[in-house]
């Protein structure tokens, strides 16, 4: 693994460990002064550590959202290439396999859907032709239930990796492609330090 990766994910670590351990401490303080009535933390130290974890967990909220942003940049490209690399004969294999993991490219195609708000006609249109009753779905103009979304997405996967054709009410131009991978753990990340 290359060593920048591991510099990274050990930084990491040490500043997780450090923040647990400060956390720790802040908590235990806060406890005597609620158990003992003691004047370990004044209520002025109280405000000012609410304060700094509010504003920590802010950049650690800040840090989660890149953190996530960088890994779906890579899961797309990943896929991306997987895909060329095996169009072009250069891939046999289903996976990437290295001495730490193995990662599986998961591909699944996706919809813009209509809603009944939005385009009550395409809405009933694609909700009849997936075999729902659209009555109990609408009635007098009144959206009475919704579908469980996750769920209809995963059947137009299915659809299009089926090759059949989409649910009517479904525009083809706004169908997109969702890129993930499936990461399976061989060895833990510094177990060759």
């Amino acid at each position: 693994m290359d060593s920048r990766l591991v510099g990274f994910y050990k930084w990491t670590r040490d500043h997780f460990t450090e923040m647990y351990k400060s956390l720790n401490l802040t908590r235990r303080q806060c406890r005597e002064l609620q158990n003992t009535q003691s004047t370990v933390l004044s209520l002025r130290e109280m405000a000012d550590t609410l304060y700094v974890l509010r504003e920590a967990t802010k950049l650690y909220e800040d840090s989660l959202k890149e953190l996530n942003k960088a890994k779906g940049e890579i899961e797309r490209l990943f896929c991306t290439l997987f895909v060329d690399e095996s169009l072009a004969g250069n891939f046999a294999d289903d996976k990437v396999r290295t001495e730490h993991c193995s990662v599986e490219p998961d591909i699944k195609v996706a919809a813009k859907l209509p809603t009944y708000k939005q385009d009550p006609e395409s809405y009933l249109a694609m909700m009849a032709d997936l075999g729902f009753d659209t009555d109990t779905l609408v009635r007098d103009g009144v959206e009475l239930a919704r579908p469980y979304w996750p769920g209809i997405q995963e059947r137009i996967n299915t659809l299009a990796t089926e090759g059949k054709p989409l649910p009517k009410g479904l525009k083809t131009d706004e169908t997109f492609r969702q890129f993930a991978v499936k990461i399976r753990k061989k060895m833990e990340i510094l177990d060759n330090e």
